[in-house]
């Protein structure tokens, strides 16, 4: 017998392996602590939007088409979208070097303050690459922000359509 860690990885096995459907059981890996990541009210009280993202500065991670849209968003606005960035990665130096006034890059953080960064969003934002060898896997920042009622859209790579399924997002 099998364990997928989601729909999409189940497909996989049945299609590289030839594994039957009925010997493949979907189990996710990870949970969250519901105790630490939970709706918070009093955190986001002003008047901006605010999207966010928080994971790993990296290509594939899609972190420079989420500021290309927000820039875009801002051209048509009179008062500009905030995106705010967590983490560290490859693109770090460049993300600093960018002169966005609507744009702050904010140092990592150990994970039990990483519920107060995503309660303080409008919108969580994974936009995920798909590449020939790399899809969202397991979209655990997704998770917890779901987890802490923040408004959330993805990209449709790996996991994330799952995660955002039943209305729980926007897929993009």
């Amino acid at each position: 017998h099998f364990i997928a860690v989601s729909r999409r990885a189940k497909a996989i096995y049945q299609e590289q392996f030839g594994i039957p459907e009925t010997r493949i059981d979907i189990v996710q890996h990870l949970g969250v602590d519901l105790a630490v990541f939970h709706p918070n009210e009093a955190a986001a009280q002003d008047d901006e939007l605010t999207i966010g993202y928080c994971g790993r500065f990296d290509a594939n991670k899609g972190v420079l088409d989420l500021i290309e849209a927000v820039r875009r968003i801002n051209v048509r606005l009179s008062t500009p979208v905030q995106l705010r960035l967590l983490g560290s990665g490859s693109l770090k130096q460049s993300l600093l070097d960018r002169e966005e006034s609507w744009l702050r890059v904010l140092e990592p953080v150990p994970h039990a303050q990483v519920a107060p960064f995503l309660q303080s969003l409008d919108v969580f934002a994974m936009p995920s690459h798909v590449t020939p060898d790399h899809e969202e896997h397991d979209g655990h920042a997704l998770m917890e922000a779901l987890a802490c009622g923040v408004s959330c859209v993805g990209a449709d790579s790996g996991i994330i359509p799952e995660l955002l399924d039943n209305n729980a997002g926007l897929v993009f």
